[in-house]
């Protein structure tokens, strides 16, 4: 694994850690994707100069498997995919900001998947992960994504990273779909 895949494991340990044994099957499954996809494969989670990285949308895709709920995975990956309405940020960075402008265009999905953060009390866990896939998809240290203060006065906009870079919807349907070829849950959540 290189050093930036190692940062942004590091940086997903929130969102997947609610146990050891979580991060350990976070760190094994990513490594038996790696080892699966082989040479061209691993090309594609590193990026190039042309292409974004896809190893930090997996490795989220990965921890939201682990650490949360079956439902609020489910949800999670259903809105990563979706094309973006926004006119400035991707649909799943619109679900965790309680902004105004914000507001007013979510879809019912986006609301159910907002009232499903706030009941499992993940808000904060996903807002770091989801920090880390930007700063890791641009080439900066996604161990840097957590706010100095988190909560609902936090405004989307004022986030340079959510309104500068825009996430590769394809990388998020890409990863979530492969996570979930890997995913051994059972229905109860």
């Amino acid at each position: 694994m290189s050093e930036a895949e190692r940062r942004a494991l590091a940086a997903m340990a929130l969102l997947a850690g609610k146990s050891p044994r979580g991060l350990k099957r976070l760190v094994n499954t990513y490594r038996l994707i790696r080892v699966m996809r082989g040479p061209k494969g691993l090309a594609d989670l590193e990026g190039d100069e042309s292409k974004a990285p896809l190893y930090p949308y997996l490795l989220f895709a990965l921890a939201c498997e682990v650490g949360l709920k079956t439902e609020t995975a489910a949800l999670v990956a259903q809105i990563a995919a979706v094309k973006t309405t926004h006119k400035v940020m991707h649909p799943l960075v619109v679900c965790l900001f309680s902004d105004d402008e914000v507001e007013q265009s979510l879809t019912p999905l986006q609301i159910q998947l907002r009232e499903r953060i706030r009941k499992d009390d993940v808000g904060q866990a996903l807002f770091i992960a989801v920090r880390a896939v930007y700063l890791a998809a641009t080439g900066q240290d996604p161990r840097e994504s957590k706010p100095a203060e988190f909560g609902e006065e936090m405004s989307a906009l004022s986030d340079p990273i959510f309104v500068h870079y825009r996430a590769q919807n394809d990388h998020f349907l890409q990863a979530f779909a492969e996570a979930a070829r890997f995913t051994f849950r059972s229905s109860g959540g």
